[in-house]
């Protein structure tokens, strides 16, 4: 299997780009849109890449970060979430971002994307809850310091409601109002969080 194409861009479209390898190979590779717009024809990408086999068809999916792609393959583990409903939720955000909007529950975000009803939102918030734990670390959300001790799913909610755009100091300053954090989990602290950072009147 195809993991990584590096090369020189020889076209690109809203779906997809051609990279010419040193070997004089030009590949195809279907990507998120931020990340095709941010090439230019002759210049040289780099992309992690997934390679999709199937009876009929052989497709390179190509992401910036290792991260990127093990969201994207999680993502498509989910029922009724195929590669370009992947793409689509992956242009929709960072990973640290789509990362936070799980943890926190936040079913809006997903059902905001174009081909994502209610159900299917709800259904990636159940089947990824647990999963984006194990990169939550790996990637640009991480905790400043301290060991992975008993407050970890506290630590958790403060990484993904940093994630979905709160300042730090009004995440820790609603997180310090809240009891009982070692016995809860992450979404449920976000959750109240959430509830309180709304209830503070704006300046």
């Amino acid at each position: 299997m195809i993991g990584l194409v590096q090369g020189t861009v020889q076209f690109v479209d809203d779906r997809s780009c051609v990279v010419l390898t040193s070997g004089g190979v030009g590949y195809e590779i279907f990507a998120t849109g931020t990340a095709l717009a941010a090439l230019t024809i002759g210049a040289p990408a780099t992309f992690h890449v997934f390679t999709s086999v199937r009876e009929d068809a052989i497709t390179l999916y190509g992401f910036s970060s290792p991260d990127e792609k093990k969201l994207f393959l999680m993502l498509t583990d989910v029922d009724k979430v195929g590669p370009r409903i992947g793409l689509s939720i992956l242009s929709s955000g960072t990973v640290p971002q789509i990362i936070g909007a799980i943890m926190a529950g936040n079913a809006a975000f997903f059902s905001a994307i174009s081909g994502i009803g209610k159900k299917t939102a709800e259904k990636i918030l159940i089947d990824m809850r647990d999963k984006v734990h194990k990169i939550a670390l790996s990637a640009d959300v991480t905790p400043a310091t301290g060991p992975d001790t008993a407050d970890r799913q506290a630590r958790e909610a403060e990484m993904g409601l940093i994630a979905l755009g709160y300042h730090p100091s009004t995440v820790k300053a609603a997180l310090a109002k809240i009891t009982g954090k070692t016995t809860k989990r992450a979404e449920e602290i976000v959750r109240e969080a959430l509830g309180i950072i709304r209830e503070q009147p704006k300046r």
